[in-house]
């Protein structure tokens, strides 16, 4: 299965969900939420 985006939603970060997707070898994608990428481009 390919990885995740996960968006740093509640529903995304419980622990409950955290499990599942560990034990169905479930991973997410490497890079920050895109929450992130607004806040660096607020800052330039």
């Amino acid at each position: 299965m390919p990885p995740a985006a996960d968006d740093n939603a509640p529903a995304h970060t419980a622990r409950s969900t955290r499990t599942w997707k560990e034990d169905n070898s479930i991973s997410a994608l490497p890079w920050p939420a895109i929450e992130n990428l607004w806040d660096e481009l607020d800052r330039r």
